[in-house]
């Protein structure tokens, strides 16, 4: 049984094999740049993301709730019919806004009356409050896979909400409320559990901060996934680019002496030398018929025939230029690298 990495005897073969390899070398070249460029944008990508999505969360990365600004007013919740400037910097403030009272504690509150309540003043800190309130908040057994669709899905939701829950209110101010509003104010009094957007939702607001930072994930989410799709496509175009150079070389291998086997082709018109009759005559006496091939006969009886000199002297040419043109940008530790790797074997064996 032959080893795998056995050298093909037939010189005619194996200068044809050496010229399919080293044009599959200069195509996975390419494709390993376009990889490399995909994949220095797929991981990044997600993790730039992901602090944006903790920074709209926490306005931090460092996943540590800072105190809002409620004191006895709660402007972090938009307290009366003009909102306020401080709404919206952080989502956990906004949880807070509709999950607590300033006060006494109610069951219309997100835990029921347990819910610490929230003043600003002494005990009476978001701080305090945060952990009762992200402990409701209870994840999926399966969370859904985190795509920049995912958050586009959740914010037209937010959105289909706001100004759902008024107490025959009828301001302006009412469409741009998320949560029960009653007294016309979001100041966490009983059943006023709030936030009043519309200060950030009007001119000249600029949006909600926290919204903006997720919609910054959105763009950084789907670059990555446009990167990812990318990267698979490469990845599978430099398996079958070495696929092709291994079936090249298997076909090489298995010619013996004066046996005109096929070799598997690449592009049409990329290589140029074909050493076998047999494809030769397959280009017919027309201007397919070029070296190392040649017409010879006339009318009825004009073959292309292989012109063994200007093989000879092709196959001399090749190796030159195969000597420089071999060279592999280095990708440790990715496909790529690898999958290139597996060519160059097969090409130096062919020298």
């Amino acid at each position: 049984k032959k080893h795998i990495y056995a050298k093909p005897a037939n010189p005619a073969q194996k200068a044809s094999a050496r010229a399919i390899i080293t044009e599959l070398l200069r195509e996975a070249d390419k494709l390993a740049e376009k990889y490399e460029e995909a994949r220095s944008i797929t991981t990044p990508s997600h993790s730039k993301a992901i602090e944006d999505i903790l920074t709209a969360i926490y306005r931090n990365k460092d996943r540590k709730y800072t105190e809002g600004d409620f004191g006895g007013s709660r402007n972090s919740c938009g307290p009366t019919t003009d909102g306020n400037s401080a709404v919206g910097k952080k989502l956990l403030d906004d949880m807070i806004c509709l999950c607590t009272n300033k006060a006494a504690g109610t069951a219309s509150e997100c835990g029921g009356n347990d819910a610490p309540q929230v003043n600003g003043d002494g005990t009476n800190t978001g701080a305090k409050a945060i952990s009762h309130i992200t402990d409701l908040c209870k994840s999926p057994a399966k969370p859904p896979a985190l795509t920049g669709e995912l958050i586009e899905a959740r914010l037209a939701l937010f959105h289909s909400i706001l100004g759902r829950h008024p107490n025959g209110q009828a301001g302006d101010e009412i469409r741009y409320v998320l949560g029960k509003y009653s007294g016309s104010q979001c100041d966490g009094a009983s059943e006023q559990n709030c936030v009043n957007y519309v200060a950030q939702l009007t001119p000249p607001g600029t949006g909600i901060t926290w919204e903006n930072k997720m919609r910054d994930a959105i763009e950084k989410l789907k670059a990555g996934q446009t990167a990812s799709a990318a990267l698979r496509h490469y990845r599978q175009q430099l398996k079958n680019l070495a696929l092709t150079a291994r079936n090249t070389y298997e076909a090489a291998k298995l010619a013996t002496e004066g046996t005109t086997l096929p070799l598997p082709q690449t592009t049409p018109g990329v290589v140029e030398i074909t050493e076998t009759d047999t494809t030769c005559e397959k280009k017919g006496t027309g201007d397919a018929c070029k070296p190392p091939c040649k017409v010879e006969g006339t009318g009825k009886d004009a073959k292309c025939k292989l012109n063994k000199e200007k093989a000879k002297k092709l196959e001399e040419k090749t190796e030159q230029k195969d000597g420089g043109d071999s060279k592999t940008t280095n990708t440790t530790g990715s496909n790529s690298f690898l999958i290139k790797t597996s060519l160059l074997t097969l090409a130096f064996l062919l020298f």
